[in-house]
């Protein structure tokens, strides 16, 4: 069996770096043109915003008992919920 040589690779790794340099550089080919006709929102050029999760998360909750009787709103939300149990005796 007949090994290459080191000499042989070096010289064959810089034969190949050389040749593909020379290569022309080839554009990525173009989108396929969708045939299906289906006609979706995207077809049709219509494109809606996407929501921020992170914008749905602005309220904030209480860690404890005394955070929320701090805050007017939850102290008022609490105190309608108090006077709801009582009311209807649960």
């Amino acid at each position: 069996m007949n090994f290459p040589q080191s000499s042989d690779l070096s010289h064959s790794a810089t034969s190949h770096s050389v040749a593909s340099e020379n290569v022309p550089t080839v554009s990525p080919p173009a989108r396929p043109v969708n045939s299906h006709p289906m006609q979706t929102r995207s077809k049709s050029g219509i494109h809606l915003p996407k929501i921020n999760p992170t914008l749905l998360l602005a309220h904030w909750e209480p860690k404890s008992l005394k955070q929320a009787l701090d805050n007017p709103q939850w102290f008022t939300a609490m105190k309608q919920e108090y006077e709801a149990l009582i009311h209807n005796k649960t």
